[in-house]
């Protein structure tokens, strides 16, 4: 069996979400129902029959967008209280042992009928001052829900980080990483060259990298000036890409 396609792992992703919705909703309505009221009433909402959901992604796309923009134009509105409002869905999520995913799920329920699960079972926190995206995850969340996640993050990590494509080091970039470290430490100890321009004058200049080579490969058969280079080259191309990280 091949690999599933994005489309495949969100319908997996969507039903599995959809039904532990219905699941928690409708088998725990002593724990969900009144505390739904409770928000409907303080901010004189009716009662709202529930708006069929979503039965594929052009759908889920078109009542997430409805569902947002009723949302957004809700918390702007009731700023002032919106220490109370996350207190009744921290309320409500910790009764039905729900992670902060399904915040958005449970409000706009409450405000609009729309029912729509979380894209998957992750809560993602975006501290842009710490350059930092944290994944939080709970017992439903699986490598699917991960999946999705990452994907769903790959703008903010570009604009966060950059392009560049994680370093998962090998024996090679240890050994790379060895020579840089030997390098660094070589150069400070040895921090001037001299060079005899004639005669009895001496200049000292500051240590480069061909000073140096030698003793960083001493067990090399070739020494000829070309391959010395080359060695120079690799240790330049090795310190950049080590300063990267």
């Amino acid at each position: 069996m091949g690999k599933k396609s994005h489309r495949e792992e969100f319908r997996d992703v969507f039903s599995k979400n959809y039904l532990r919705a219905l699941n928690l909703f409708w088998s725990n309505p002593e724990l969900f129902f009144p505390e739904i009221d409770k928000i409907r009433r303080k901010f004189n909402i009716p009662d709202l029959p529930p708006i069929e959901p979503a039965k594929n992604r052009k759908d889920y796309d078109k009542l997430l967008g409805i569902g947002q923009k009723t949302l957004n134009a809700f918390l702007e509105k009731n700023k002032s209280e919106s220490p109370w409002i996350f207190g009744k869905l921290r309320e409500i999520r910790k009764n039905l042992k729900l992670g902060r995913e399904w915040n958005k799920t449970l409000l706009t329920y409450a405000i609009s009928g729309i029912i729509f699960p979380p894209p998957f079972s992750v809560f993602i926190d975006t501290d842009e001052e710490s350059n930092i995206i944290v994944f939080e995850i709970n017992k439903d969340t699986t490598k699917a829900d991960l999946d999705l996640a990452w994907g769903n993050t790959k703008k903010d990590r570009e604009r966060m980080f950059g392009k560049a494509r994680s370093s998962y080091p090998s024996k090679t970039t240890i050994k790379n990483f060895n020579k840089f470290t030997e390098a660094l430490t070589t150069k400070h100890e040895k921090t001037l060259g001299e060079d005899n321009t004639g005669g009895n004058t001496i200049r000292k200049y500051k240590t480069k990298d061909s000073d140096i080579i030698g003793k960083l490969f001493p067990d090399e058969n070739d020494i000829t000036e070309e391959s010395d280079q080359k060695r120079v080259n690799k240790l330049r191309v090795n310190k950049s890409r080590f300063k990267k990280i």
